[in-house]
């Protein structure tokens, strides 16, 4: 009998032993247990603060974009007012420089058609040159024609071949100066002279 109450004392005190490792046991697997889960929360509140935050960064960056957008959008339709402006005032300028240059091409052309007309004017044609040869009598003559303005230079008169002075014009009536000596039937007198047109 003193040998299985010896027995079942040790079967009891193994037995107590065993439920007590295993009870603490299970106490420091749930502790631990409780331990992940709290590091878990802890990580599930960091990783939430982290997207938050980069939540806030894309959010500030994607207004950020925008901003720069709407800048670059005011900026660009500024410069496209800009090239307009400049546009037409370089189209005005073409205008205002052909307009000048149409003006200065009529000047010109003015210019020359006057200076043609001139020029055709102090020509003298061919055709209006006359030559008449009178005899010598005294010292008034009469011609065939008019001279052009009754101007004395454009008449020149021949005595026997010399050229003599004139003394007056009128029309067709040329009075020659004295040459020093009487000119008569013996003489032979050339006009050369332009004719009235």
């Amino acid at each position: 009998a003193s040998l299985r109450t010896s027995a079942d004392g040790s079967l009891d005190t193994k037995f107590s032993t065993a439920v007590a490792s295993e009870v603490s046991s299970r106490i420091a697997g749930d502790s631990s247990l409780a331990s992940y889960a709290d590091s878990i929360s802890s990580s599930l509140v960091s990783e939430t603060s982290r997207a938050t935050t980069a939540e806030g960064s894309l959010s500030s960056y994607a207004d950020s974009i925008s901003s720069s957008l709407v800048s670059e959008t005011s900026r660009a339709t500024g410069a496209e007012g800009s090239l307009n402006t400049y546009a037409n005032n370089l189209s005005v300028g073409i205008q205002t420089e052909m307009q000048r240059a149409m003006g200065v091409e009529g000047s010109i052309d003015t210019k020359f058609s006057t200076a043609v007309a001139s020029i055709e004017a102090a020509f003298v044609n061919e055709n209006d040159i006359v030559t008449e040869t009178a005899v010598g009598n005294g010292y008034s003559y009469t011609l065939a024609n008019n001279i052009e303005n009754s101007n004395a230079n454009l008449v020149y008169v021949f005595v026997n071949g010399l050229r003599v002075e004139i003394s007056s014009i009128a029309g067709n009536n040329v009075t020659i100066a004295n040459p020093g000596y009487t000119v008569d039937s013996s003489d032979s007198v050339v006009f050369q002279y332009e004719k009235q047109k």
